[in-house]
């Protein structure tokens, strides 16, 4: 009966050593899980995600080119997102049309121009595909067509290097031939730099 005994003594030892192993171990994991996320909830990681414009009918952005600007030589923010359009229709782009976009912490940014960069600025087409819109000016209007790449910038009003703004963008373009309304709109996330 003593062998019956110091056996069961021996494994209840091996048992309460194996939960005091767990326990100890088990606390200080406990321990660096709640640390790592207090640290994860306060550290930004968002600045070091590339930049992502989604758009959409025909209309594809350029995220490497797309860029946003804290304070640039003439001492304004801005956002510059960089397009092309892959259409098949003969499309303009209106000033007018073209919506504002608001950031995630409601910075809101104004349209400044709109451009074409495959054409000339001195081309003789009515409207010229190639000027420079100004929301104010008598130019309203920029042609495009299949391939064209263009650049459209807002200015804001404080952009603050490293952070990141988020918003939508709404393009209203009209077919050329038609008349016919033509709408793209995506979500926009660019690190400010």
């Amino acid at each position: 009966m003593d062998m019956v005994k110091s056996f069961y003594f021996k494994q209840a030892k091996k048992g309460q050593a194996a939960i005091e192993f767990l326990m100890t171990y088990g606390w200080m994991l406990l321990v660096v899980l709640i640390v790592g996320a207090l640290i994860f909830s306060f550290v930004d990681f968002g600045n070091l995600l590339p930049n992502t414009v989604e758009m959409s009918n025909n209309f594809r952005a350029e995220p490497t080119q797309t860029r946003a600007i804290a304070e640039g030589a003439d001492g304004n923010s801005s956002v510059l997102i960089s397009f092309s359009y892959n259409g098949n229709e003969r499309i303009t782009l209106e000033a007018s049309n073209l919506s504002q976009i608001r950031g995630a912490v409601d910075e809101e940014c104004e349209l400044v121009w709109i451009k074409n960069t495959n054409t000339d600025a001195s081309s003789d087409l009515n409207p010229s595909p190639g000027f420079e819109v100004d929301p104010g000016s008598q130019q309203t209007e920029v042609v495009f067509l299949r391939g064209h790449s263009g650049l459209i910038e807002y200015s804001c009003s404080t952009l603050i290097p490293g952070d990141v703004l988020e918003g939508q963008l709404v393009l209203r373009a009209t077919v050329a031939q038609t008349g016919f309304p033509l709408r793209s709109q995506g979500a926009f996330r660019v690190s400010v730099e």
